[in-house]
């Protein structure tokens, strides 16, 4: 009687184990979602297969490469909602809120963003986001969403793999331990006053600086001036006149007001309402 309570208990235990790993396994498989596709652009078989590339691009890079997709943002801008999503869903793929990318579309206004955070602002820089949003906007313009989204994911996988651009470093002094000048080396060289030219086009300037100081010299002084044969006593304003000459017209180009621009990209990186800073690439399709 013991041994079957035992044997039960054993049973019972070990269902429950394989229970946990089954559920743990369930909500692990929902925590790596990667397709958001609310607006309903994909069909089944391209969400699956964007899923399973985004997964595999993601081991590889070790960024979560995101599409989010809205028929409309609640009023809120797109780079808002992107930064909301992100702040809700702890999307990343290292840790909650780490490496991501992301694409969001939002079909009510016709714009499109791409955003990347931490590895994924390193690598996907403004610069970069925007290299992709315009690659991918045919595509869209098109109505070929999953076109578009495969090669984005394509391209953000490419950028990933490539050390962001380094700035130029400023110039260094050599290593003390640096050898010496060549054996052929001549420190006269590099004397201005031991120069050839140089003397040579010295000795033109002081002559043309002689000669012109002598012939200045030599030329005689004028001793009258405009009121010499004056009679200041007698002298006196006859008449006054004014002259019209002439008559100028400028004109000048009144701006246009350019605000009201549709198409292209605009934008830029920022920070999420949680305070995550962001690259990003604004346009519209």
């Amino acid at each position: 009687m013991n041994v079957f309570k035992t044997t039960i208990k054993i049973t019972s235990c070990f269902a429950l184990i394989l229970m946990f790993f089954i559920f743990s396994g369930t909500s692990l498989a929902a925590s790596n979602q990667l397709i958001y596709d609310f607006a309903e652009l994909l069909t089944n078989e391209e969400v699956e297969q964007l899923e399973s590339l985004a997964s595999s691009y993601g081991q590889e890079t070790e960024v979560d490469i995101v599409i989010l997709t809205a028929n409309h943002t609640d009023g809120k801008s797109i780079e808002q909602f992107m930064g909301d999503f992100y702040d809700e869903k702890g999307l990343g793929f290292d840790k909650p809120h780490g490496n991501t990318v992301i694409l969001t579309i939002d079909m009510n206004e016709r714009e499109v963003y791409v955003a990347g955070f931490y590895k994924g602002e390193e690598y996907i820089n403004n610069y970069r986001a925007d290299l992709i949003r315009e690659e991918i906007t045919p595509y869209l313009s098109e109505g070929d969403f999953y076109g578009a989204f495969k090669n984005y994911m394509d391209l953000t996988k490419h950028y990933l793999g490539i050390e962001p651009e380094a700035p130029s470093q400023p110039n260094v002094s050599p290593p003390n331990n640096q050898a010496g000048p060549p054996n052929n080396y001549n420190p006269n060289e590099e004397n201005i006053f031991l120069n050839p030219i140089f003397q040579f086009l010295s000795s033109i300037f002081m002559g043309a600086l002689v000669v012109g100081i002598m012939a200045y010299r030599s030329s005689p002084k004028k001793t009258t001036n405009s009121r010499t044969y004056l009679d200041e006593g007698r002298s006196a304003v006859t008449a006054r006149r004014d002259s019209f000459i002439r008559k100028t017209v400028s004109k000048v180009r009144k701006p246009k007001n350019n605000n009201n621009r549709s198409g292209g990209g605009f934008g830029g990186g920022g920070f999420t309402g949680g305070g995550r800073s962001h690259s990003g690439s604004k346009g519209r399709f």
